[in-house]
């Protein structure tokens, strides 16, 4: 089995990167995200605030260290720099925070970052959903090409109206140092089959519904520990 790139917050727990590496035969290697310090803390060094992701492609601030785009480009990963700096007042902080799945991309589209706009264009992809949350990879989990859990009534709405399909979960149940409450697309990463959670998803009051959703979808849940929730930022397997 050939070795997954990981690019990951570099405060994710360390018994959730362990259970990765039982899950993934030890084959993956874990990329953290060096802090870009334009951005407050902890967002500083979440993946889906810094860098947006599309399959073996990121796009990136400005500011993400010398030392993590290293190891990505030595990995294989394509990378470009974006134009847009990040800075610690919403929405500044989320001209990456979108999501680019095959021929579909959803984000607040006045900050999108014009390099992305460019991939995008040179890329063919043309569906271009609008959505009022800038927090847009925040507040997503995609499950599959049409179906998406997500606990932003806002983008819920705005996704059904796209023919699309989702599961519009509760707000909270999920922790974010020096917050109220996390985004449940911060607390998983998608691979394969398989959407894996950072903590007990089985805690999170609408379990049954997102697992139902899933399976449905042909996705099976796995909690990588058996801490409530957290919000690291998601992470992006490559």
């Amino acid at each position: 089995m050939k070795n997954k790139l990981a690019l990951i917050n570099p405060y994710t727990s360390k018994d959730i990167l362990e259970r990765l590496k039982i899950e993934f035969k030890s084959n993956i290697i874990f990329i953290p995200v060096r802090e870009a310090n334009d951005v407050r803390f902890p967002l500083d060094s979440h993946p889906d605030i810094v860098t947006t992701a599309s399959k073996n492609t990121i796009i990136h601030c400005p500011t993400l260290s010398k030392d993590t785009l290293k190891q990505l480009k030595e990995n294989g990963v394509v990378t470009f720099k974006g134009e847009n700096i990040l800075n610690k007042e919403y929405p500044h902080d989320a001209f990456y925070n979108c999501l680019i799945m095959n021929d579909l991309f959803i984000h607040r589209l006045d900050i999108t970052d014009k390099t992305i706009l460019c991939f995008l264009k040179e890329s063919g992809i043309k569906r271009l959903i609008n959505v009022n949350q800038g927090y847009t990879r925040c507040s997503i989990i995609p499950v599959s090409e049409n179906a998406f859990i997500t606990e932003d009534a806002g983008i819920a709405k705005t996704l059904h109206e796209e023919d699309l399909n989702v599961c519009l979960i509760s707000k909270g149940h999920i922790k974010l140092e020096n917050y109220n409450f996390g985004f449940i697309g911060g607390t998983c990463t998608t691979f394969e089959d398989t959407l894996y959670f950072f903590g007990s998803i089985e805690k999170h009051p609408d379990f049954i519904k997102i697992k139902k959703f899933s399976n449905k979808y042909g996705k099976k849940c796995v909690s990588l520990r058996d801490n409530d929730l957290e919000d690291f930022g998601g992470m992006f397997i490559f």
